[in-house]
């Protein structure tokens, strides 16, 4: 096995941060993500792709044809890493792997609102922001103009009355 392709929700902050983060680990593996259900993932994976839907789960699939779903792919993403190979092995035991699955189950159900609640904008929300921001331009602003003339203050009386209820 040489390469493996993850099939990530690129509309959720906590998937996109999460690929952000794998791709800085040294890999064993070679991982290339690929947003579900995009013109790519249907292209390499017509029959794991849904054109125009939000994906279900993690999809994982090997460069030898093998698919690994839900807990066992998150499982493969930290097999292909360098510094997490011991773990994903112990996760992958008889006695981790049902609460590995229950654990990745629970991340992957809630993945959009533990994006809201952590601030994690996904890769398409970040792009939209951006692309908004250059809209707007970088014109030279012009100084503030100050038309009124402020107000004299003669004496302690005035602003002492100025400021009381």
């Amino acid at each position: 096995m040489n390469k493996l392709y993850v099939l990530y929700d690129a509309n959720c902050g906590l998937c996109s941060s999460v690929r952000e983060w794998v791709q800085d680990q040294p890999q064993l593996i070679a991982m290339e993500f690929v947003a579900a259900n995009s013109p790519r993932a249907i292209q390499l994976f017509p029959s794991l792709s849904r054109a125009g839907q939000r994906p279900e789960e993690l999809i994982v699939v090997d460069d030898r044809g093998g698919v690994y779903r839900e807990g066992h792919a998150w499982i493969m993403c930290l097999y292909a890493l360098a510094e997490y190979r011991a773990l994903s092995l112990r996760l992958a035991s008889p006695t981790l792997l049902p609460v590995a699955r229950k654990a990745f189950s629970f991340l992957s159900k809630r993945r959009v609102a533990l994006s809201e609640l952590l601030g994690m904008p996904s890769d398409r929300q970040l792009a939209t922001r951006l692309e908004q921001e250059s809209a707007i331009g970088c014109a030279p602003a012009s100084p503030p103009r100050y038309d009124a003339v402020p107000p004299r203050i003669s004496g302690g009386a005035e602003l002492r009355d100025g400021w009381s209820n």
